[in-house]
């Protein structure tokens, strides 16, 4: 979701290894705590070497680290976004009812859950999809059912200090897919969106006077995983050729380039100034950016479940591993130098997240736990 969140997952190099056994982390109610909290591995010691990752957190002191501390409590939140001092994302519990479903609303909070204000509330026939941000503007892209019962989605926008919605898409405009577009990215006046329209297309839209371009299109699947990295959008595709595609973010019907020979599959391929780091269902690898001599810098195998994990965006020269988990399983959250070698928890029993993103000194992210009753979901921060 793009302008992306541009720090990952850093966290506090304490070296402490704590001895005690731990059960869990406890409530999530707790407030944070210092740097002092941090638990690191070195797994094989050495610089660029694998590290194993589960086998043996369960014997550190999850009681030792700061604790993520809820924004908001109890909220079906989508497309989290971090503009400024706030939070912005889309409310699928908020707006009208219409039929079965709720039309969805555009929220704003500060990072201290202070100042929750509804930017926007899609009325019937309409719903919100998704969202983006830049300092002073909230794009999104809205469903509407037109003529004849189909529904496409347009691109509109509101300011973020509050006022009317403009739509941006123009009034020739054919929409995109309501169900399967993303607006990925927004940089320098333009808005980046991918859509399925029989062939897979990656948009660029200009923000003044919606001209939209189509960057580029390719048959089969452009993948969840697209990053707008300096002047170059990268994704993953499947069906027909799979693998590591890039395409130059200012191009006009433009082939994407297939980088390397590797697929992320399903998971995350992210492009950093040193490496490209491509999830994985047993952990996390690196290739050169050129795509070759892929190496495991994350192997996180435990005797209970194959414990995937997607990376995030860089932060410096570190990234963070973002567990994939369900609401009634938990896993640690880590801090790793693209390089790889040893990784940081820096916090424990994590479930179902999505939306991970980072701010100048804070982590983000949207959080659905279990414990026993109902999915519960909640936004939660933890400073870096």
């Amino acid at each position: 979701m793009a302008t992306m969140r541009k720090k990952t997952y850093r966290g506090r190099f304490c070296f402490v290894l704590c001895a005690v056994l731990a059960a869990g982390c406890g409530s999530d109610s707790a407030g944070a705590g210092s740097d002092a909290g941090m638990l690191t591995n070195d797994g094989s010691g050495g610089a660029g070497a694998p590290v194993v990752g589960d086998a043996g957190i369960a014997s550190l002191a999850c009681t030792a680290l700061s604790r993520p501390t809820a924004v908001l409590d109890s909220v079906n939140a989508w497309s989290l976004h971090v503009s400024g001092d706030d939070l912005v994302f889309v409310d699928r519990d908020g707006g009208e009812m219409d039929l079965l479903t709720r039309t969805a609303s555009i929220r704003k909070v500060g990072k201290d859950g202070s100042g929750d204000t509804v930017l926007y509330v899609a009325p019937k026939g309409k719903r919100v999809v998704t969202l983006n941000t830049d300092a002073t503007q909230v794009y999104f892209l809205l469903s509407e059912v037109l003529l004849g019962g189909s529904s496409k989605a347009f691109l509109y926008s509101v300011p973020k200090a509050g006022g009317p919605p403009t739509r941006i898409s123009a009034a020739t405009a054919k929409g995109y897919d309501s169900e399967r577009s993303q607006l990925f990215a927004v940089n320098g006046g333009a808005l980046y969106v991918a859509s399925s329209e029989g062939k897979q297309r990656i948009y660029r839209v200009a923000v003044a006077d919606g001209v939209e371009v189509i960057v580029a299109e390719r048959d089969g699947t452009i993948s969840t995983s697209l990053q707008l990295f300096k002047d170059e959008v990268w994704f993953t595709g499947s069906q027909g050729i799979d693998g590591i595609f890039k395409v130059p973010a200012g191009a006009a019907m433009t082939p994407p380039m297939r980088v390397g020979t590797l697929t992320c599959g399903t998971f995350r391929v992210v492009a950093t100034e040193t490496a490209i780091l491509c999830g994985d269902p047993l952990g996390i690898r690196a290739l050169t950016l050129s795509g070759e001599n892929p190496r495991k810098i994350l192997d996180l195998i435990d005797d209970k479940q194959v414990s995937a994990n997607n990376p995030s965006l860089a932060d410096g020269a570190n990234y963070y591993a973002v567990p994939v988990a369900s609401q009634k399983i938990g896993r640690p959250l880590r801090r790793q130098a693209i390089s790889g070698g040893a990784f940081t928890v820096v916090a424990c029993d994590r479930r179902a997240i999505r939306d991970f993103t980072v701010g100048p000194s804070e982590l983000f992210w949207i959080e659905t736990r279990n414990d026993g009753v109902a999915d519960k979901t909640s936004i939660f921060k933890l400073p870096k």
